[in-house]
């Protein structure tokens, strides 16, 4: 029990450290967060990767009636983070539009500061319209993947 209480205290000390870290990052990056997932078909589940700019991404799968999952994780690199901010700082990101609806669904979500859009397409017959800077991000986030 003492190993517990002294596990718990010191965890509880270095949450101002772990936040503040974040926080610089967040300060040195830009503050924006992108979500891109695809989902639908029989079972309503979905499936993707949220990128952060405290500088990591995230691979998750929520079902309908749950919260998502995380299944893994990676810490991106300095240069990668670098590719990200410069393509979150294109402002044709946030002036696109394009919204579908069908049985399957990919959604790209792209958060910054108080600008948000969610670009919902067919990721098997993208848009003939998508800007280079939508498909370059697209891109970026499927490398990550590999």
């Amino acid at each position: 029990m003492k190993q517990f209480l002294i596990m718990a205290l010191a965890s509880l000390l270095s949450l101002p450290f772990v936040s503040c870290s974040s926080a610089d990052n967040c300060t040195a990056n830009g503050n924006f967060r992108i979500d891109f997932y695809s989902g639908g078909g029989f079972t309503g589940m979905q499936q993707g990767v949220t990128i952060s700019c405290e500088g990591w991404a995230k691979f998750w799968k929520k079902m309908p009636t749950s919260d998502r999952e995380i299944t893994d994780s990676v810490s991106l690199s300095s240069d990668q983070m670098k590719g990200f901010v410069d393509m979150i700082n294109n402002p044709e990101l946030f002036s696109y539009s394009n919204k579908f609806t069908g049985n399957y669904t990919t959604h790209l979500v792209i958060m910054k500061d108080i600008q948000l859009n969610d670009i919902s397409f067919n990721d098997s017959d993208p848009p003939k319209n998508f800007p280079q800077a939508v498909t370059n991000l697209i891109s970026e986030i499927k490398n990550i993947k590999k």
